[in-house]
């Protein structure tokens, strides 16, 4: 038996063909969507709100040093550290390449996202330039103060070298962990500071004793007094009398006389901030 619509035997190869060009469309279109939601999220997208305290935290790490577990242990040390103030850590291998220090970027990081001069501090890890910074604004400077800033990042520093097989993690926790006792009040080591200390100690008793002995070995000096007392003297006036000879006067203004003074002022200003860093 024949067909008798020839175009009814068209109809499979139609349908194969429009089949064709539709997985052809679809292709692209499912590379894109996986595409985008695989995209890097932003320091804003990551910033976490502490709802009693009003403070914020971010932890951005570009240069992806941190694993998603130390991801999460270093979150949980930020959220304690959000009682008190803003908190970010920030890592990155190019970010600062734009600015002329890590502090310059840091503090640029800092403002950008928490506006100048508010309460908190940023940890940067920076292998662009091979540095670590700790910076402090708004009220936390009374506590992160530059020198304890550099006493932290000399503390921590080490973790992030060769030698400690460029640890990151601990580095930054490290440094999480001495912010957090200096914001509850404790205190933290301060090997440095005692070191220089004892030098410093060391060079002012040597000192104190060389001008010590080159006091007491100086040769003994008479004074006047001693000089007068130890030598002999003697006048002898004879037929002494008095002659006047004659008299003038003198005329002698009264003198004006001025004076002058100077006054001088300082002015103060908020803002700012403190930190401190260590080359890695």
């Amino acid at each position: 038996m024949h067909n008798l619509n020839p175009k009814l035997n068209k109809l499979p190869h139609i349908f194969c063909l429009l089949a064709a060009i539709l997985l052809l469309f679809a292709a692209p279109v499912s590379a894109s969507a996986e595409e985008f939601s695989t995209e890097e999220l932003s320091a804003e997208d990551l910033r976490i709100s502490h709802e009693d305290s009003g403070y914020s935290m971010i932890l951005y790490d570009e240069a992806d040093f941190f694993d998603e577990q130390e991801e999460q242990l270093l979150t949980s040390q930020m959220k304690e550290i959000m009682q008190y103030c803003n908190i970010s850590v920030v890592t990155t291998t190019e970010g600062s390449r734009s600015y002329s220090s890590t502090e310059d970027y840091a503090v640029a990081c800092y403002e950008d996202w928490f506006s100048p001069g508010a309460n908190g501090v940023i940890f940067v890890i920076d292998r662009c330039k091979d540095q670590i910074y700790l910076c402090s604004e708004g009220s936390s400077r009374k506590i992160i103060t530059n020198g304890r800033a550099s006493t932290i990042t000399d503390n921590t520093y080490v973790y992030a070298t060769s030698s400690h097989g460029y640890d990151y993690y601990t580095c930054a926790s490290k440094t999480l962990e001495q912010v957090n006792t200096l914001m509850q009040g404790g205190r933290i080591a301060q090997p440095m500071r005692y070191i220089c200390s004892a030098l410093l100690s060391l060079i002012l008793a040597l000192l104190v004793n060389y001008f010590i002995v080159m006091f007491k070995s100086r040769s003994r000096r008479a004074n006047i007094d001693q000089i007068l007392e130890g030598s002999y003297s003697s006048v002898n006036v004879h037929n002494a009398h008095a002659a006047f000879v004659n008299q003038t006067r003198v005329y002698s203004p009264p003198s004006n006389s001025s004076g002058g003074g100077s006054s001088g002022g300082g002015g103060g200003g908020g803002g700012g901030h403190s930190g401190g860093g260590h080359s890695i």
